[in-house]
């Protein structure tokens, strides 16, 4: 296929990133930016099902460093990796600096679940987006 081409670009596959978050002001700048690329599904996840019922290509958690929604966190990590719709979908967290944070260090051994830091660039964005397509398509 020639990228070169505007029609190439229409061409290409739109894929579904779901974004944990209870902040809409997030997932609106997260759909203005990926316009086109992804389809951006925001929930306020109560529970795994909710996540699954989304049905991601990537699963992206804003995360904010309180110590209540880090162990939620994990909690729902670890759930992910055994339901057998999300077991393969890959993980962003987005989160500031969270140096030592155990609930983090913890969840980045998982399979499938990387870090982006928070502020972040474009292009940090996008690689992580590219790894974790990549990633899915391995584990698949």
């Amino acid at each position: 296929m020639d990228y070169s081409k505007p029609e190439a670009l229409r061409a290409q596959p739109t894929y579904r990133l779901t974004i944990v978050d209870d902040s809409d002001e997030f997932v609106s700048m997260m759909r203005e930016v990926l316009a086109g690329r992804y389809e951006v599904i925001g929930i306020q996840a109560e529970s795994t099902e909710d996540v699954a019922e989304a049905r991601p290509d990537v699963i992206m958690v804003d995360l904010n460093p309180r110590a209540e929604k880090l162990r939620v966190l994990w909690r729902t990590i670890g759930e992910a990796r055994a339901h057998p719709m999300l077991r393969h979908v890959p993980i962003i967290l987005c989160a500031p600096r969270v140096d030592g944070s155990p609930e983090v260090e913890q969840a980045l051994h998982h399979p499938l679940v990387q870090l982006l830091t928070k502020p972040f660039t474009l292009d940090a964005l996008d690689a992580a987006l590219a790894r974790a397509m990549a990633d899915k398509d391995l584990a698949s």
